[in-house]
């Protein structure tokens, strides 16, 4: 059974109390391209400022966040092969490129979000629940996603967190997941 699906653009949607961001909509706040998203965060962050809800962004989405920002600051600068060319060429280009990640990190806090790492995760008295590592795996296999969208998933498993946000489809894969997106 394929995750249930709310429209993010839908202002009417109901919103949860605990979510979970992914990098597609985290991105919104550097990339301002779509207007759903960015009304789903500003409705999502004035729940949030209320206390009505908890939104939690796990590490990896941050570092999948810094990644693809610090790649498009490298492919501005002109490296067509911005990793060979820019990055393994050119690393000290990070440090100019710090204060860009810092401004994204606060706007994420500002949300409000908590950012969620390995830590973090409670760990549940369940016997059935698996480690970390070996959920992502079940969550490849199941879903069928990649690595990163299958560790994020078995990071909500782990917090009881059924309630995401992306502008992403193969997170519609996810059964037992009430996904927020364009529709």
């Amino acid at each position: 059974m394929p995750a249930s699906l709310h429209d993010m653009g839908d202002a009417s949607t109901p919103l949860p109390e605990l979510i979970i961001l992914d990098t597609s909509v985290l991105l919104e706040l550097s990339n301002r391209s779509h207007p759903e998203a960015l009304s789903f965060l500003g409705r999502l962050t004035q729940q949030a400022l209320r206390g009505n809800a908890l939104i939690l962004v796990p590490l990896l989405v941050m570092e999948e966040c810094y990644f693809k920002l610090i790649q498009g600051q490298y492919e501005k600068a002109g490296y067509k092969q911005w990793y060979h060319e820019g990055y393994k060429a050119h690393p000290e280009q990070i440090a100019v490129f710090g204060p860009l990640l810092s401004v994204f990190e606060q706007g994420v806090l500002s949300l409000p979000a908590v950012i969620t790492g390995p830590d973090d995760l409670i760990v549940s008295s369940d016997s059935a629940m698996l480690p970390l590592h070996q959920k992502m795996l079940e969550n490849i296999r199941d879903f069928q996603v990649l690595p990163k969208d299958a560790y994020i998933v078995a990071e909500a498993q782990r917090l009881g967190v059924t309630d995401m946000a992306t502008l992403d489809k193969d997170w519609d894969r996810f059964d037992g997941f009430t996904v927020y997106r364009p529709l």
